[in-house]
This record gives C-alpha cells, structure tokens and sequence, in this order.
C-alpha cells in the first residue's frame, strides 16, 4: 500500500532517491544554484507536466488563496507598511510560488534519508 503522506508516486519517489547522493554534495558546498537546474530538467523530461482539467482552479483562483493574502498582509504590518505597494505584493507572490515549488523537493530530500 502506499504511504498516503507522500505527495510523489512510487516512480518519482526512486527518481528523487538517485539525487540524494548529489544533494549531500551540494548540502555541503552550500551551491544549490548548480543543483536545482539539473534536477528540474531532469524531472520535467521524465515528468512532464499534466495538462490542465476542465476542473482544475485557474491560476486567478489560486492566486485568491486566502492563506497568502493573510500572510502578505501581516508581512506588510511588520515593515510598518499597512497599505503595502501594489509591486510589492506581487513580487511577494511571486516569491511565495517559488518557494512552495523548491519546499516541495526539499520536504523529499529532509525525509527519504
């Protein structure tokens, strides 16, 4: 049975398995920017990304996710900004997605070892 607490198939569990001895390397180099490339080539060759369903959220229902406005704005109370610029919500956004891509892999790394 799988283990329902995995996000990846068994397939791209084992994929992910063969660059943990890269990523120690590179953990200890501290010079992931050579590493994320290659592993993100190498991913969308061997797992393409699936085509939208008629179902799925569009990209402006998931950019009204209510978790990220509730985190954009206490960043906004914190820097003394309550209104906050319109460019700098969107660049946080943007940063947001980025990061939710790259913990994703790290989250497989921390815990297949």
């Amino acid at each position: 049975m799988p283990d329902k607490r995995r996000w990846t198939t068994t397939e791209q569990h084992n994929f992910l398995d063969t660059y943990i001895p890269q990523y120690l390397e590179v953990q200890a180099s501290r010079k992931y920017h050579k590493f994320w490339p290659g592993l993100y080539q190498d991913w969308f060759e061997k797992f393409p990304k699936p085509e939208p369903e008629e179902d799925d959220p569009t990209e402006s229902e998931v950019d009204d996710d209510p978790d990220m406005e509730s985190h954009s704005e206490s960043d906004a109370g914190e820097s003394g900004d309550a209104a906050g610029s319109k460019r700098k919500r969107s660049s946080c956004k943007a940063k947001a997605k980025k990061l939710k891509k790259v913990f994703h892999l790290c989250h497989v790394f921390r815990h297949s070892c």
